[in-house]
């Protein structure tokens, strides 16, 4: 260090000054190419996220005019950026999307002039935008004010979405509904979903109500056992279980009860539905109650029929017709399985004198009588036949000769002692005479039938009032 600077220190500090300040400038410099430099790539990835952004980004200005469109609205709308940049914002989509942005906007600078304004606020709008080809799109456009360094709004940013495949499955969806809707509820058939658990009801349509008479106020809400409507309960089990082993059941008749008390019978179809994550029942059932109601008579019919056909009006015992069917079975079996069958034929004493005497009304009481004491006489293994007039057949299946006896003789005691009256104070009595053979392996059907009638007209030659078989 010379004299001079020795001697004199400002010069000296005034330097170290100017140092300082440089190095002060030079790092001063450097944080603010940093900064500069941070900031530009901060900026290029905004920016690159904006120009490969899927959804569109729209900056406008105070006047609603764009500012900014990013390069995403071509591939959705068709316009380039700058053709979009040239458009004015009303032309650009129908008046009644345009109405709502001029509402949101309206509504955004009323927040601000009233200080309520919440500058990380942003509205969600569904708009319809004109396509370059002049179809229509729908977007969804979240919408966001732009403010500068001091808070003040300048502008607005929007972010929109095309929406148009989701609009259509929701319309789709929508129509689809309202057909389930006006098919749930308009359905002649009655309509209820219950839930599977405990058969809780949590709807039903007209058709549920028009059929069985609950109304809604009567029975949603209510359980399967609170409000039972099944006429037998062994049915809803039915439908439980299929649905659990299948998840629908198809075509199951149950009977219900309506809120009156009656039973109806309906043809039910039902599968299993997710309501809010809980399995619920979607049952429709038709009313079959009147078609339940034809083939209950007409079964009854064909069965009136059957015994029309089948058993004698007057004695109510199975006519001839029926006697060879049956003893064609009997033999068979008894062939097969070398069982014992015997056959009686009976027929009434002097039958004709009696009808003679006393007239054929009076004549067709005593045949009716016969017919009961038959029927007493018989076990329920055995079959009585009238075979014409009056005479009779009665097979024995599983029954010897010997057997065959003691029935044979039980019917002939007990006809005897049957009293008529057919003129007043006039009791009369009738006998039979019966004839019984047991069947003989093989035998033919025709021969063993009139083996049997030839020991019924011995009895008669004997005497009549006696039973006859072979010795």
């Amino acid at each position: 260090m010379t004299d001079a600077l020795r001697n004199n220190p400002e010069p000296v500090e005034d330097l170290f000054t100017v140092k300082r300040r440089i190095r002060e400038r030079e790092q001063s410099v450097g944080e603010s190419r940093a900064t500069e430099e941070a900031l530009w790539e901060s900026e290029a990835k905004f920016r690159f996220f904006l120009e490969n952004m899927a959804d569109v980004a729209v900056m406008v200005d105070m006047d609603l005019r764009i500012t900014y469109t990013s390069p995403s609205v071509e591939r959705i709308l068709g316009f380039t950026p700058e053709e979009r940049k040239n458009q004015q914002i009303e032309k650009q989509m129908p008046p009644k999307s345009f109405q709502l942005i001029l509402k949101t906007v309206a509504e955004e600078l009323e927040r601000e002039k009233a200080g309520d304004a919440d500058p990380d606020r942003s509205r969600t709008l569904v708009l319809d935008y004109y396509r370059k080809d002049g179809s229509i799109i729908t977007l969804e456009t979240s919408v966001q004010g732009v403010r500068d360094s001091e808070g003040a709004l300048t502008g607005f940013y929007g972010l929109s979405r095309d929406i148009s495949e989701r609009k259509r499955m929701e319309e789709k969806l929508a129509k689809s509904e309202e057909k389930f809707r006006k098919a749930f509820y308009t359905s002649p058939d009655a309509v209820n979903i219950n839930r599977l658990e405990d058969g809780m009801y949590v709807s039903i349509n007209q058709g549920f109500t028009n059929i069985l008479g609950y109304t809604e106020r009567d029975i949603i809400g209510k359980t399967s056992i609170e409000y039972n409507i099944w006429g037998n309960i062994e049915d809803r089990q039915k439908l439980v279980a299929g649905l659990k082993k299948d998840g629908e059941v198809s075509n199951l008749e149950a009977a219900f009860r309506t809120k009156n008390g009656d039973i109806r019978y309906g043809l039910m179809s039902a599968s299993l539905i997710d309501l809010d994550g809980v399995s619920h029942i979607l049952n429709i059932t038709r009313d079959i109650t009147d078609r339940k109601r034809m083939e209950d008579a007409l079964k009854k019919s064909e069965k009136k029929y059957r015994e029309l056909s089948t058993v004698d009006k007057l004695t109510r015992l199975n006519n001839f017709r029926q006697f060879y069917l049956q003893l064609q079975t009997e033999t068979d079996r008894s062939n097969r399985y070398e069982q014992p069958l015997t056959l009686l034929i009976l027929d009434l004493d002097d039958f004709k004198v009696f009808n003679d005497a006393y007239g054929h009304i009076e004549g067709d009481k005593v045949l009716r009588r016969i017919g009961r004491v038959i029927k007493r006489c018989l076990r329920k293994t055995d079959f009585a036949y009238r075979y014409g007039g009056e005479e009779f057949t009665i097979i024995l299946p599983m029954t010897t000769s010997v057997d065959g006896a003691v029935i044979a003789e039980k019917i002939r005691t007990e006809v005897k002692n049957e009293t008529f009256s057919p003129l007043s104070g006039q009791n009369v009595h009738v006998t039979m005479s019966i004839g019984f053979a047991q069947y003989r392996p093989q035998e033919d059907l025709k021969v063993f039938v009139h083996r049997v009638d030839q020991l019924m007209y011995q009895g008669k030659k004997q005497g009549k009032d006696r039973v006859c078989y072979e010795s």
